[in-house]
């Protein structure tokens, strides 16, 4: 079903109405035919029907108080909807989130919740990827909280002509653990493991983005860094 923004007419249109879709790019609304992707069922795919699969079925594992502990912050907190707005979560919605979030960066469910808490920005004073010595290093990270893990996400590399990376290109492929001061973060084995190959084996000029995501562990809230793109050095 679409989903409509209303102005003083029409204001914004998102999603699929019979065999039209609804969306708009950088010149504004558009409408195309409604086309049926096919499933590929891949690994990951199944992956992330399990996890959604395993939270929902969290949920209703709850007791009613732990329920009614996430209805009641749940105003508390917002997400973004398809318009740009800032909507309030359901209960089950802040469950669903927080646990997203936490278990992307191989944290433990949590059953309870408190007011959103302050998030530092993430910083860092520069990322290194070297194909001869080898070396992958993030330097200068900021240090985390006890209650905080740092994710480190990365894509494959990629050509130096290319502009766009999509979201479902990023990996996790390590996190700096709770109370851990600021310093350098060497995640050559950790990009190596994640992605299957070696660093030495780029080329010149490649491309590699990197985000590095704060997550509070006891109520899921993330806040980024943003996208760093770097540029393979020999």
């Amino acid at each position: 079903m679409a989903k409509v923004k209303f102005g003083i007419g029409v204001a914004d249109m998102r999603g699929s109405t019979g065999a039209s879709t609804f969306s708009r790019n950088t010149y504004g609304a558009y409408t195309r035919q409604k086309v049926t992707p096919v499933n590929p069922s891949t690994q990951k795919q199944a992956q992330v029907r399990g996890t959604f699969g395993g939270i929902s079925a969290a949920w209703r594992g709850l007791t009613e108080a732990q329920r009614d502990q996430f209805n009641e912050y749940a105003p508390q907190y917002t997400r973004t909807n398809v318009f740009g707005d800032n909507v309030p979560l359901t209960g089950q919605g802040l469950f669903q989130k927080a646990n997203l979030n936490i278990i992307k960066v191989e944290g433990s469910f949590i059953d309870g919740i408190t007011a959103p808490v302050s998030l530092s920005p993430v910083t860092e004073d520069g990322i290194v990827v070297n194909a001869t010595t080898p070396e992958l290093t993030i330097e200068g990270v900021s240090s985390t909280g006890a209650d905080e893990r740092i994710g480190i996400f990365a894509t494959a590399p990629y050509s130096a002509g290319r502009k766009f990376v999509a979201k479902n290109q990023f990996r996790l492929i390590g996190f700096i653990a709770p109370s851990t001061a600021s310093g350098d973060y060497d995640g050559l084995s950790d990009y190596q493991n994640a992605f299957g190959f070696s660093v030495s084996s780029m080329t010149e000029g490649q491309k590699i983005a990197f985000e590095l995501q704060r997550v509070s562990m006891k109520t899921g809230q993330v806040i980024s860094s943003g996208v760093r793109i770097t540029s393979v050095e020999v």
